[in-house]
């Protein structure tokens, strides 16, 4: 069983919902709202400035719903109240604070793709003594290295060596490192010079 309500919410106004239930899905929100979940009369989840596509599964349920305008505004809603679950994908961009007023434990996870912000190209020289290719950068999403010399390249951190590399590219190899891009980056060749590509996308 499962409720589809439709509501507009008055400025300062909030909406209580009575309900035993396991799911609470904002299907739609034309501002952000305050939502609160009970069980019992304890506060189980309370989350400031929730906009559409929040699903909340609090483990044993719940059985009342608050949803508060705090805007000046009114704000018209969509949301589906049920014992089981749906399928939703998140709107990207979405910023939520909770507030855990009773200590309990609220798992919140909040996955958005940062837009990409630029790209940088490089050439750069190796050789047998290994060299940075790259400093380590928290907003570095990705990293393509191009071996564009005649000889074997290897990469990796700072005390990366020819003989012991995990990674090594062959001529006209490229590698694309996403989990760690943002980390710092070395390449070397196992005796004679060559030269490398570098990507950084932000």
């Amino acid at each position: 069983m499962s409720d589809l309500i439709r509501q507009t919410i008055a400025a300062g106004a909030s909406l209580q919902l009575e309900r035993a239930a396991g799911m609470f899905l904002l299907n739609e929100a034309a501002a952000p709202l305050r939502l609160k979940l009970y069980r019992q009369g304890g506060t189980l989840f309370d989350a400031v400035d929730v906009t559409r596509g929040i699903k909340v599964r609090p483990e044993g349920g719940f059985d009342r719903v608050a949803l508060t305008n705090e805007s000046g505004a009114p704000i018209y809603m969509e949301a589906f109240i049920c014992a089981g679950d749906v399928d939703v994908q998140i709107q990207t961009g979405i910023q939520v604070t909770v507030e855990n007023a009773d200590a309990a434990p609220v798992p919140v996870y909040v996955k958005n793709a940062p837009a990409v912000t630029g790209v940088s190209d490089a050439t750069q020289a190796v050789s047998a003594v290994a060299a940075q290719l790259v400093a380590s950068s928290g907003g570095r999403r990705s990293l393509r290295v191009r071996n564009t010399g005649t000889v074997d390249v290897a990469i990796g951190g700072a005390a990366v060596a020819f003989a012991g590399a995990a990674v090594v590219l062959m001529p006209g190899e490229c590698w694309v490192e996403d989990d760690g891009a943002p980390c710092e980056w070395w390449a070397v060749t196992e005796t004679a010079a060559g030269s490398v590509a570098v990507q950084e996308v932000a």
